[in-house]
């Protein structure tokens, strides 16, 4: 995944209230549709988006 496809995929998930309490299901869903549509596993996505997440802290 490309910086441009994590910063889209960080705009999706910043608008989810409650990300890892009651949000968490969409948060799962929208992680999944992306590992989908750039061909890889959701762990995968998820690891790319914290790494590139923490490097712009």
């Amino acid at each position: 995944m490309t910086a441009e496809t994590l910063k889209k995929l960080d705009r999706k998930l910043r608008k989810i209230t409650d990300p890892l309490g009651s949000g968490f299901p969409v948060l799962r869903k929208a992680v999944e549709e992306y590992a989908e549509q750039y061909e890889t596993q959701p762990e995968e996505a998820m690891r790319q988006y914290i790494l590139w997440k923490w490097r712009k802290v």
